[in-house]
């Protein structure tokens, strides 16, 4: 028995086709699955589309006052270890998704069987796409850790063993930056460091609603999550063991039609020279370089200063990386 976990804030237009693909993959793999959809008390009528949607497999509808992802998540964790205690692994897939292929089910169920305790994808995406992503949690966990990285850290879909399920719920601390856009760091990042075993696995493309309008709210999250979760945790460098493996760990981009507008990427720079309160300095931005040596500072002063210190400074030098990435590649 498998957990599918679904979060979701309105996707009424999106959750039917997503769950019937998930129930019809799950039943084609010969795999029994319960569905479990947990929303944030979603106002276009999301959990009852879910509930009228007709499946082969067994539903649950979890709706929370509480408005964040990683409300959703927990939710979806605690059901499965209080209510299908012999599950043999869960999967979250975002309910945005609109890309799903039976390969991804069959190539994480397969992950999960094999012993792996997290299964991150690696997909092909927008050019700019995945800028938290691209341009600061995987740099970062290169840094900290001194040695490649899977890619997608915050993919936001994950496959989990019900070792690693139990441990998250009710040994790891929950911080507050969890419970918005935070949620993928801490989830993949404690797995990190808590040694366990991860798989990096290819799954094409993935293809969801735009959160670029967002840029600055998932990096502050994204971001004083990251350095919060690495506070939480007492680390030994010289005893870490990491225990990760990449099927092919290679970047690939999808080309696209839909692209950023013009005035889209300016506003990064005015943003930022805002924030800064600069109007000269920066105005091509940061280069993949200078970018580098700011990181690198912030890895060897990362016990220094608060996750929201971090944060707050790293802001605007981030939008002004995004901003030379998006304008000039």
């Amino acid at each position: 028995m498998f957990v599918i976990g679904i979060p979701t804030l309105n996707e009424a237009d999106n959750i039917s086709r997503l769950v019937k693909q998930i129930d019809e993959y799950a039943v084609n793999l010969g795999k029994e699955i319960i569905i479990i959809n947990s929303d944030s008390k979603s106002t276009d009528g999301t959990p009852q589309i879910f509930l009228e949607t007709k499946t082969y497999n067994t539903k649950v509808s979890i709706v929370s006052e509480a408005k964040g992802k990683g409300y959703n998540v927990r939710n979806i964790f605690e059901y499965a270890i209080n209510h299908v205690p012999n599950f043999s692994g869960l999967i979250l897939i975002d309910g945005d998704v609109v890309s799903m292929k039976k390969m991804w089910l069959e190539k994480i169920f397969i992950a999960i069987e094999s012993g792996n305790d997290l299964i991150i994808p690696n997909y092909a995406r927008k050019s700019f796409e995945g800028n938290a992503t691209n341009h600061f949690i995987y740099p970062m966990l290169v840094k900290f850790f001194k040695r490649d990285m899977p890619y997608q850290c915050i993919s936001g879909d994950f496959g989990f063993s019900r070792g690693l399920i139990k441990d998250l719920t009710l040994k790891c601390n929950w911080h507050k930056y969890t419970l918005g856009y935070g949620i993928d760091i801490f989830l993949t990042l404690t797995a990190i460091l808590k040694s366990y075993k991860i798989k990096e696995i290819d799954l094409q493309s993935k293809i969801h609603k735009k959160s670029f309008e967002k840029i600055e709210k998932i990096f502050l999250e994204v971001s004083q999550s990251f350095f919060e979760t690495i506070n939480d945790n007492s680390l030994n460098q010289d005893k870490l063991r990491l225990n990760i493996n990449f099927e092919s760990h290679s970047r690939q981009f999808i080309k696209s039609s839909d692209i950023l507008s013009s005035n889209d990427i300016e506003n990064l720079k005015l943003r930022a020279l805002f924030l800064l309160q600069e109007e000269k300095q920066y105005l091509h931005g940061l280069s993949e370089v200078e970018w580098d040596g700011i990181l690198s500072n912030t890895i060897n002063n990362i016990y220094r200063y608060s996750s929201e210190e971090h944060s707050l400074y790293l802001l605007p030098l981030y939008l002004l990386r995004v901003y030379n990435y998006l304008k000039y590649n």
